[in-house]
C-alpha cells in the first residue's frame, strides 16, 4: 500500500473494475487442456474460470481495503 507521507498513513490504491463475463462459459475451477480435442466450449469455460477467479481476487482486495470499490 502506498503511504501518504504528509499524513503518515497508508492510502488505498485506485479502484479496479471487475470483469464482465460474456463468454457464456461455465466456471468450474478447472482450466482444461484443449489439446487435440479443442472446442469453443472448452475455451469459453476456461475464460469464464479466469474471469471468476480474477473477480474473486478483486473482491477480496476490496474487502481488505487494499483497493477502492
Amino acid at each position: 500500500m502506498p503511504i501518504d507521507t504528509a499524513r503518515n498513513q497508508y492510502v488505498m490504491n485506485a479502484a479496479i473494475a471487475s470483469l464482465t463475463d460474456n463468454t457464456t462459459g461455465t466456471a468450474d475451477n478447472t482450466l482444461a487442456d484443449p489439446g487435440a480435442s479443442y472446442t469453443a466450449a472448452t475455451l469459453r469455460n476456461d475464460l469464464a474460470d479466469l474471469a471468476a477467479k480474477i473477480n474473486a481476487i478483486l473482491a477480496a482486495l476490496r474487502v481488505a481495503g487494499i483497493i477502492a470499490n
